[in-house]
């Protein structure tokens, strides 16, 4: 009797990298500085995945630009103008990163500061009304919270001053430190996303030419 033969053994399936988590998107409402080679600004992350992200900013920035990304976590990131419509962006990023990295460091390590809202560069003149005295200042950065301003003379910490900026409605904060004619401010109250982000692009708009 003749043996059976062995079966063939099973074909083997072709290996097909799973993609999906790699281009996966969530819907995220981040607040993020968004840093270009003209300017800093802030803007509103919509989606997020590890290659990219689509955000709603408030000024014009020109496709294949070169854009830095700075979240609250502390993450930065590089990356590259794919498209903009209207006030929404599109990037990629230079590396493939992780979302949840963006999203919290406290997660993977609890010791870490607390996030803080992004801060944004400045040089602009202004004024500080302090016990109905007005003096000038200028607006080192300024943030959401709080900005970090240069004094002509010495303001106590603890003491609440209101900065008056064109273009910004009055912000009245509690001086938090005090050295060397600088002082950093925590406002009494934030300063609205949407008022902060468009009058960003504007003060820091290059003087037309002629």
């Amino acid at each position: 009797m003749a043996s059976n033969p062995e079966p063939d053994p099973p074909a083997q399936a072709a290996v097909v990298p799973d993609r999906r988590e790699e281009f996966r998107q969530m819907t995220v409402r981040l607040v993020a500085k968004l840093r270009t080679s003209e300017r800093e600004e802030l803007c509103l992350v919509r989606n997020l995945s590890s290659r990219g992200l689509t955000a709603h900013v408030y000024s014009a920035i020109e496709v294949d630009s070169a854009v830095t990304f700075e979240f609250a976590s502390g993450v930065t990131i590089p990356a590259r103008v794919v498209w903009q419509r209207d006030s929404v962006m599109g990037v990629q990023f230079a590396e493939r990163t992780d979302p949840a990295l963006i999203l919290s460091v406290r997660e993977r390590f609890p010791d870490a500061p607390a996030p803080r809202a992004p801060r944004v560069e400045l040089n602009i003149g202004a004024t500080a009304r302090v016990n109905m005295v007005h003096r000038p200042i200028t607006l080192n950065n300024i943030s959401q919270g709080g900005a970090r301003v240069a004094v002509e003379e010495p303001v106590d910490v603890r003491e609440k001053l209101t900065l008056l900026i064109d273009g910004l409605p009055p912000l009245t904060g509690q001086v938090r430190w005090s050295r060397g004619g600088v002082a950093g401010l925590a406002f009494l109250s934030p300063v609205p996303f949407d008022i902060l982000a468009q009058w960003l692009p504007m003060v820091q708009r290059p003087p037309e030419s002629g």
